[in-house]
C-alpha cells in the first residue's frame, strides 16, 4: 500500500519524519511525501502575494491530481489541496491543524476571500474519510 503525504510546504513539518518512522514498522506500506515542484515567491504588496498564492495553489493542485497512491494524508492549510482527491474519489485523512479562513483573515482582512476559504475548509472536512485534530479547541469548529 502506498501512502502519500500532501502539503503546500512539507519540508517545514518535522512531524512527517515521525509519521514515516511509525509507518516503516508496518509491512507492505510505502510512505512518500509529495514535494511541490514549483514555488513562486513575491516580495511586495498584498496583491502580488495574493496572485502568486493563486499561481502556487494551481501548480500544486495539478501535481496532486497526478499523484498515484492508495491513501493520502493531507495537511489542511490550504484546504483547497483536497479538490483533486475529491474529484478522483480518493480517501484521505485530513490533518486539521489550523483553520485556513482564520489565517486568510489575519493576512488579508475580512472580505470575500475569507468566505471562499471557509467554503473550502467545510468542503475538505465534509469529504474527509478521517479528520485528525491537534487540540480539543478545534472540535467545535469541526462540528
Amino acid at each position: 500500500m502506498r501512502v502519500v503525504y500532501i502539503a503546500l510546504d512539507p519540508l517545514k513539518y518535522p512531524r512527517i519524519k515521525k509519521i514515516a518512522y511509525a509507518l516503516q514498522k508496518i509491512k507492505n506500506i510505502e510512505f512518500d511525501v509529495m514535494i511541490p515542484k514549483f514555488r513562486f515567491v513575491w516580495r511586495g504588496g498584498w496583491i502580488g502575494r495574493f496572485l502568486f498564492a493563486v499561481v502556487n495553489y494551481f501548480a500544486v493542485l495539478l501535481q496532486v491530481f497526478f499523484v498515484r497512491a492508495d491513501f493520502f494524508l493531507v495537511a489542511n492549510c490550504p484546504d483547497i489541496l483536497v479538490i483533486p482527491l475529491v474529484l478522483r474519489r480518493k480517501r484521505y485523512i485530513l490533518e486539521y491543524r489550523s483553520p485556513w479562513a482564520i489565517e486568510v483573515e489575519d493576512e488579508f482582512g475580512s472580505g470575500p476571500w475569507v468566505r471562499l476559504t471557509a467554503f473550502f475548509e467545510r468542503f475538505a472536512l465534509e469529504h474527509a474519510w478521517i479528520v485528525t485534530l491537534t487540540t480539543s479547541r478545534l472540535i467545535e469548529r469541526v462540528r
